[in-house]
């Protein structure tokens, strides 16, 4: 069975021969031996002190006490032989709680058990943590694309950040999937997708928010500046992406997120502005100013932002 942890499957881990093994027959015989000495020793004391064979009350009384004490002390020594591994092993996850990472080490003296213990517990930890890493990535990801998703957007935006927002829609994408099919729809929406990831700056996101709609986070980045960036997506996407019935063209809507703003509300003002630039013909860019209507780009920009994605 394949190890998930989103189903409770736990990986199995193989452990290799010729390098650290695990000997629990070994372990568990020498807290048997030790234990059965502390549970044999005090009968044995209490059948020579019944039978006489002490002496004196008070010699039965100092035997009895010492073979006692002597148990006491093999049971703990049980005990911590015992408890030892597993002590470390709490100490290590909480570790790895706390800062992420998995810490754990066996002691230079430790027997051998108990190092082979600590080793097979670090490669379990470390194959658990390769796994929720992997869980995570593909939770936060868009299958097809390789962009975040929705999620993964929400996950990696820094909540505190302003900037501008870009919403994007492909134009007449679902005459694409009804006539060419849903295999060049795919194509499509992988390359929209490795044009925005080509693009892409430190500290910008880019997801796929489902179907054919893109977003794009340009943190401190102000509202004409974002403007110019949508006018060189829509230019180099009518000019690079192409099918068999005509070339790729989209509709933008750029919103500024103001402080303090909700990035829920910019979303939506950016969404609408993209919707307004659908309305208005397609293949261009729609702009969400600080009165909450749109405007389209003048002329003059659009001029600016061509010669720029010509060279």
């Amino acid at each position: 069975m394949a190890s998930d942890p989103r189903n409770g499957v736990i990986p199995h881990i193989p452990v290799e021969r010729g390098k650290a093994t695990l000997n629990p027959r070994s372990l568990a015989n020498k807290a048997t031996l030790v234990a059965g000495l502390a549970m044999i020793a005090p009968a044995i004391a209490g059948v020579l002190a019944a039978t006489g064979n002490l002496g004196s009350s008070a010699t039965s009384a100092i035997v009895v006490t010492a073979t006692a004490l002597m148990a006491a002390i093999a049971v703990v020594c049980v005990l911590k032989l015992i408890l030892s591994p597993i002590l470390a092993l709490e100490r290590a996850l909480e570790y790895y709680r706390i800062n992420g990472v998995h810490k754990i080490r066996p002691r230079q003296d430790a027997s051998e058990e108990r190092r082979d213990l600590v080793h097979l517990v670090d490669r379990l930890v470390s194959n658990v943590q390769a796994e929720l890493r992997q869980s995570r990535t593909a939770a936060d990801t868009d299958p097809l694309t390789g962009l975040l998703n929705r999620r993964g957007f929400d996950r990696y935006r820094d909540a505190g950040q302003t900037g501008s927002i870009v919403y994007i829609d492909l134009d007449h994408f679902k005459q694409v999937n009804d006539q060419l099919g849903h295999d060049t729809g795919d194509l499509v929406l992988s390359d929209v997708a490795d044009l925005l990831r080509s693009g892409l700056r430190e500290g910008e996101l880019v997801a796929r928010f489902g179907g054919e709609e893109f977003v794009v986070f340009l943190p401190g980045i102000d509202l004409s500046t974002a403007q110019h960036v949508a006018e060189r997506i829509r230019i180099s996407a009518s000019r690079r992406l192409s099918t068999p019935v005509g070339h790729v063209t989209i509709s933008a809507g750029v919103a500024a997120l103001r402080p303090g703003e909700e990035f829920s509300s910019a979303l939506a003002r950016a969404d609408r502005a993209a919707l307004s630039a659908k309305r208005a013909g397609r293949n261009c860019v729609h702009v969400d100013n600080e009165l909450d209507r749109t405007e389209t780009s003048t002329p003059v920009e659009l001029k600016e932002v061509a010669a720029t994605a010509a060279e």
